[in-house]
């Protein structure tokens, strides 16, 4: 690890236990998730393409996630959040609004729809000493089609219609490449719990954020009624 980098990861350390109290106490407050408090669940499958640098590979059975991250009503914009569980794996992704550029696939962006934006993980990950972020954007078929409320989502879904390019890139400048597809086939009424280190491999969260990210999920959802009795990487 380069000596920036292990140094901002030291720095985070003492900040850790601070936001796994805080992460632990909304959780409580609120009684659900702090973030994407509200959202719907579904089953498909993600087929990846052949890529030497990722140990992804295959057809995977896939648990879906699509959620508001605010909880603000559905006619306003939200950061909206497509979580990916592939269970065979015990590999979870994580992905929110947000942008493809080199600062932009950075940074939430809101979204007025499911379909409007691409999403990406925000942070880092690490692979093979390089640091990357995955993403997702809905198929072009998908453009104008009703997204702006979960019902809509359901309906699409039911009908055979929801479909979403998964990406990788740099951390950075760098071209965007395609890692595979996901396809959404039906609801899902199983608990889930999703955490972004949760990984398959050697790919892993990389960076002082993922640092405190780690504890504060840790705590949120020890401090969650809705998961009592759901470890974070079962279905």
């Amino acid at each position: 690890m380069p000596p920036a980098r292990r140094a901002l990861e030291s720095a985070a350390a003492p900040l850790a236990g601070a936001t796994a109290g805080l992460f632990a106490a909304l959780s409580a407050a609120r009684r659900k998730r702090v973030f994407h408090p509200d959202g719907t669940a579904f089953e498909g499958s993600v087929t990846f393409g052949v890529n030497r640098d990722l140990p992804f590979h295959g057809i995977e059975r896939a648990l879906v996630r699509l959620s508001r991250g605010i909880g603000l009503p559905e006619k306003a914009p939200d950061i909206l959040g497509l979580a990916i569980k592939l269970p065979d794996l015990d590999h979870d992704f994580l992905f929110a609004t947000s942008g493809e550029g080199a600062l932009t696939r950075h940074l939430l962006v809101p979204a007025g729809g499911y379909f409007r934006r691409p999403y990406s993980s925000v942070l880092p990950y690490e692979v093979n000493g390089k640091l990357v972020v995955f993403g997702a954007r809905a198929d072009a078929f998908l453009a104008g089609a009703p997204d702006g409320e979960l019902e809509d989502l359901e309906a699409l879904v039911e009908r055979g219609r929801v479909r979403f390019d998964l990406t990788w890139g740099p951390a950075g400048r760098g071209e965007i490449a395609t890692l595979g597809s996901l396809e959404l086939r039906t609801t899902y009424d199983g608990d889930l719990a999703f955490n972004p280190f949760n990984t398959y491999g050697a790919v892993r969260p990389a960076g002082a954020l993922n640092r405190l990210r780690r504890e504060s999920y840790g705590a949120s959802q020890r401090a969650r009624p809705d998961t009592e009795h759901v470890a974070t990487a079962s279905t």
